[in-house]
């Protein structure tokens, strides 16, 4: 694993939610900074971390072009884990199909009953979840269609008794982009809120040296 420098705080509180969701105890974990902080770096390591937990780890990462789909995060979310499913039939059965519409790529599915969607995606996540401790990832959610937010932050307020850790990275305070749902996922009551500051001109020295070597070997 990687070594993050200046982060033992944000490391132990993922490495708390990661250990409170093997538990059965979800947790919603928001990395809120600057460009440059080392949001991606966190993330990444929360799912080094959680591979290690033996976790099951489902990562997106929301993209500004791609704000205009709907469900374009949920989607890198869980199509790899649905796609393996496909043969054998175990794929969205129960509570889990009203969420269907989610992954048929017609507009006119994907305009199906919100709320319906919302919580066939919640019950997704569970039965996701059943079969292995889940840590949901996704980077750059700042960038995330109103969709997928409006379905994380259902499922966010759903956690507790799930053993699933969800953990999102968002640029802080970009006002062309923030909205009440982002800012509802990163103010979620009982949520682990991490605001890594910049790193120092003394870990930022030594961060630099490390890369050179590293180009260097």
């Amino acid at each position: 694993m990687t070594e993050l420098l200046e982060r033992r705080g944000e490391i132990a509180a993922i490495e708390a939610a990661l250990a409170a969701a093997v538990d059965g105890h979800g947790q919603l974990v928001t990395i809120e900074a600057e460009v440059g902080a080392g949001k991606s770096s966190l993330v990444g390591l929360a799912a080094d971390s959680a591979l290690a937990r033996e976790m099951l780890v489902l990562t997106a990462r929301a993209g500004e072009h791609e704000r205009g789909f709907a469900y374009a995060v949920i989607r890198q979310l869980f199509e790899s884990w649905l796609a393996e499913r496909s043969d054998d039939g175990k794929q969205l059965t129960g509570a889990a199909a009203l969420a269907a519409p989610v992954f048929d790529v017609s507009p006119e599915q994907v305009g199906a009953d919100r709320l319906a969607i919302q919580h066939g995606l919640y019950w997704l996540t569970a039965d996701v979840a059943a079969e292995r401790p889940l840590a949901l990832l996704v980077d750059d959610a700042h960038w995330a269609d109103a969709a997928s937010l409006r379905a994380l932050l259902y499922i966010a307020r759903r956690l507790d008794g799930l053993p699933v850790a969800l953990v999102a990275a968002v640029r802080a305070r970009e006002s062309d982009v923030r909205d009440d749902l982002l800012e509802g996922l990163c103010q979620e009551p009982g949520a682990r809120l991490l605001t890594p500051a910049s790193l120092s001109v003394r870990a930022s020295v030594e961060l630099g040296r490390g890369e050179i070597g590293a180009e260097s070997t």
